[in-house]
């Protein structure tokens, strides 16, 4: 993990494609013999943020970070459990939140978020290169193509206390983190 904590952070080399959506839900009131129904708005629901691209190998260091972030997803996705997580009273701790930063302040200004899934494609038609980690050595592909879900995870109290339409319309919310 070292080379992810010295980038602070895990970093895309090469620019990502990013699939994001919204999403309005309203109910359906229709009355007897309506022609048509009537909505309410129920809630606002944001669907999660797909990011895809790739990560090379060319050299020492880019292999391993690119081991470092084969285990950055991994922890990302797991939550503390077992004896020893007991003897360490962190039993039951959930997947680590994250802050989720891309194309400056008024984009994605750390959106709190929880990786829901992620997907490593290692193609069969890329050379392999070894990386010694402390004596050991791990091969790791010269292209892999990521591809990562994250869900916004916003806290109950900074909806309740700082979501403001009208701020995040006119940009001077844009530092909160909602998208």
């Amino acid at each position: 993990m070292r080379p992810i904590k010295e980038s602070n952070g895990l970093v895309w080399k090469y620019t990502p494609t990013i699939a994001l959506s919204g999403m309005a839900n309203y109910n359906v009131h229709s009355g007897q013999g309506m022609q048509y129904p009537v909505r309410s708005y129920q809630d606002s629901t944001p669907t999660d943020i797909i990011i895809s691209g790739s990560f090379t190998a060319n050299d020492i260091y880019e292999a391993r970070y690119m081991l470092a972030m084969f285990t950055f997803w991994k922890i990302a996705t797991k939550g503390d459990f077992g004896d020893i997580a007991v003897a360490k009273e962190t039993a039951g701790a959930p997947p680590p939140a994250l802050l989720f930063e891309y194309m400056g302040d008024h984009q994605f200004y750390k959106v709190p978020v929880v990786v829901s899934s992620y997907n490593l494609t290692m193609d069969n038609n890329v050379d392999y290169v070894p990386v010694d980690v402390q004596g050991t050595i791990s091969y790791v592909p010269t292209l892999v193509d990521v591809t990562v879900s994250l869900q916004t995870q916003y806290t109950p109290s900074k909806v309740r206390r700082r979501y403001d339409v009208n701020a995040i319309a006119n940009g001077e919310a844009y530092r909160d983190g909602f998208i």
